[in-house]
C-alpha cells in the first residue's frame, strides 16, 4: 500500500509543475488563442492542485478503512458544491 504523505505529496506537486509548465509555454506562446489556452489549463490546474491532494489522502484513507476518510469525502463534497455554485 503507498503511504498516504507521498501519494498526497506526489498529486500536488504533479498539478503543480503541471500548471507551471503549461503558464509558461502559454507565456512563450504569447497573446492569442494557443498561449491563452495553455495559461487558462496551466492556472486551472494549479488551483486545482490541492482538490486533488484531498482526493488522493481520501482514497488512501479509505484503502485503509479509516473513519477519517468520512471527513476527506465531506471535504470534497464541500469543494465541488461551492464550484457548481459558483458556476450558477
Amino acid at each position: 500500500m503507498i503511504e498516504m504523505g507521498r501519494a498526497t505529496a506526489a498529486a500536488l506537486k504533479a498539478g503543480v509543475v503541471g500548471g507551471v509548465i503549461l503558464c509558461v509555454i502559454g507565456l512563450a506562446l504569447g497573446g492569442g488563442s494557443p498561449g491563452d489556452l495553455s495559461l487558462g489549463i496551466g492556472i486551472a490546474l494549479i488551483v486545482f492542485a490541492p482538490f486533488a491532494g484531498v482526493l488522493v489522502s481520501t482514497a488512501c484513507l479509505l484503502a485503509r478503512r479509516d473513519p477519517w476518510a468520512l471527513a476527506g469525502a465531506c471535504l470534497a463534497a464541500i469543494v465541488l458544491a461551492g464550484l457548481a455554485a459558483s458556476l450558477l
